[in-house]
């Protein structure tokens, strides 16, 4: 992300840029969950379920990190991550 433009990309080569609007909340969201994730010991009683490794990189080149596992979605992140799961997934799938 890098100040009011963004992108997101997958390895399986998926690519979509972000609006302004979109990339200004996805840089609070992510600001906001690496704070939440600082003070969180890893998913509590979650079991079986989905984990997402996000990684953001600003425009400096500058990377956090988030793992999230779908508990309390506080920041909105977890909620975001999904919908762009599912557009990652019909970008492989052809769909």
């Amino acid at each position: 992300m890098a100040g009011t433009s963004g992108e997101v990309t997958s390895a399986n080569g998926y690519s979509r840029k972000l609006s302004v609007d979109e990339t200004t909340k996805l840089q609070a969201m992510a600001t906001a969950a690496v704070k939440q994730k600082a003070a969180a010991n890893g998913p509590g009683d979650l079991r079986d379920g989905f984990q997402y490794d996000v990684t953001f990189t600003g425009a400096d080149g500058t990377k956090q990190s988030v793992v999230t596992h779908g508990e309390t979605d506080v920041t909105g992140i977890f909620s975001w991550v999904r919908t762009e799961c599912d557009k990652i997934w019909k970008f492989r799938t052809g769909s």
